[in-house]
């Protein structure tokens, strides 16, 4: 690391980058994009199979309700908050060649409501096709590659909001998960409590009949009110990504943070992971030693039985503390054996020079991933920042002029795309990835209104 950058790095540390809440409302939170190289992805064409000879899912929707895009490629998220478009990225080309793909505006008879202005795009895609997990709507979108749509189901109900997290697919037929972040334990129907991980049909878009739940992975802890007293406040597990580590096995993050978010009251049970035996329908609790607010996991390319956790850190003082918040991040590497047997090696903490690079993650390999380190209000941009693990460096690869503008991209064949939603400069930046360094090739124009937040893969696994 050369001097500069050192110190541009402890300047970062200093600018109070607020690592708390992994839910940052307006552009949903710092949902984790699926991320593959080559040489783990597996391309998804129809009529086909795994590599190990079983069956995959299908696609098969109401044709023409969109514009065919190829089987396999990237998407663009943009939002103002109030409309989404989703617009199909050329990498080669270096183009987004059709910029409202689908849109706020898309109608159909399959759809119960028009995209929000909080959609996100899940973990992994369904086969064949794209899906979108609507906050705002409290819905699933899914969408063939052909240009059919499949349908929308919703997760919650009017009375009982469920803000969906994340969802993941199967490839084996039609079975899903999605991740319900909002308590409603009293609700009369058990189906409605959230804070848990809801059963889907993907093919027909309709709710099943079971849950797992994790609110038993919250609780009530001494936190503090305002005036800095202690006082107690009800925590919920609050499940963030959901990532397949093995079959059958899923992991999904956990905030742990207060039930009521705008509550007088802040406090934080330890960050901690759920692994999901989907068979049995249980889940076990694993927590993260001095860690808090884990509710981020993201796949390792071309790694079975491995993800990386993202840990935002938490204060308990009425407005924060970025110390504290610092001190509680950082990046966990979490493995899981045949048996459902997990282990964890914290790979990269805060201490030291180290800056709190742990927003919108993207893992290059088992031993490197970029993230993000907000900037401060009126004072500094966000830092696009490349963790090495082996090495045990960070380097500054990227720099917005605003907070809060650099979204959550994605990594495949070689190819890294980071969002950019700074007002005087939206784009999509794009860099080239090999085992010895991460290059900046320039940036993608994106749609003419709206600024991009996320960017995903679609089409492999």
């Amino acid at each position: 690391m050369t001097r500069a950058l050192s110190c541009l790095l402890l300047l970062a540390i200093a600018c109070g980058d607020d690592a708390g809440d992994t839910t940052p409302a307006p552009d949903g939170g710092p949902g984790p994009d699926l991320a593959m190289t080559d040489d783990a992805a597996v391309e998804m064409d129809a009529d086909t199979t795994e590599p190990d000879g079983g069956p995959v899912g299908s696609c098969t929707g109401t044709p023409g309700v969109v514009d065919a895009i190829d089987g396999t490629g990237f998407l663009v998220l943009s939002s103002d908050y109030s409309s989404t478009a989703i617009g199909v990225v050329d990498v080669e080309a270096a183009a987004v060649t059709n910029a409202r793909w689908v849109d706020s505006s898309t109608a159909s008879a399959g759809l119960v409501a028009a995209l929000s202005g909080d959609v996100v795009f899940p973990s992994t895609m369904p086969f064949g096709g794209v899906a979108l997990v609507d906050r705002g709507n409290d819905a699933i979108t899914r969408f063939c590659t052909d240009g059919g749509l499949v349908g929308q189901v919703r997760v919650g109900t009017d009375a009982n909001y469920a803000n969906p997290q994340d969802a993941y697919f199967s490839l084996l037929g039609p079975d899903a998960w999605v991740s319900r972040y909002e308590p409603h334990l009293d609700a009369a129907d058990e189906l409605d409590r959230g804070s848990d991980l809801l059963a889907f049909d993907a093919d027909a878009m309709v709710r099943g009949d079971s849950r797992v739940d994790l609110s038993v992975f919250g609780g009530t802890v001494s936190g503090l009110d305002a005036q800095g007293d202690p006082a107690d406040v009800v925590v919920a597990a609050r499940p963030g990504s959901v990532v397949e580590v093995r079959d059958g096995f899923l992991l999904v993050g956990l905030g742990r943070i207060p039930a009521d978010l705008f509550g007088e009251v802040r406090g934080h049970l330890p960050g901690a992971v759920a692994l999901v035996d989907v068979a049995a329908g249980t889940a076990e609790l694993h927590t993260l030693d001095a860690m808090a607010n884990c509710g981020t996991v993201i796949a390792i390319p071309g790694v079975t039985g491995e993800a990386i956790v993202a840990c935002g850190g938490y204060s308990d003082a009425y407005f924060g503390d970025t110390a504290t918040e610092r001190a509680s991040s950082g990046l966990v590497r979490v493995t899981v054996d045949d048996g459902g047997v997990i282990a964890t090696d914290l790979v990269w903490g805060t201490t030291g020079e180290g800056v709190s690079a742990v927003n919108g993650i993207v893992a290059l390999d088992r031993d490197r991933v970029v993230g993000v380190v907000w900037g401060e209000w009126g004072v500094s941009g966000d830092q696009l920042v490349l963790t090495d693990f082996d090495a045990g460096t960070q380097t500054l690869i990227g720099e917005a002029t605003e907070t809060y503008a650099i979204g959550s991209g994605a990594f495949h064949g070689g190819h890294l795309l980071i969002p950019d939603a700074s007002t005087d400069e939206a784009a999509v930046w794009r860099f080239t990835v090999t085992a010895d360094e991460v290059t900046r090739d320039g940036e993608l124009e994106v749609d003419a209104i709206l600024p991009p937040r996320a960017v995903t893969a679609y089409g492999v696994r």
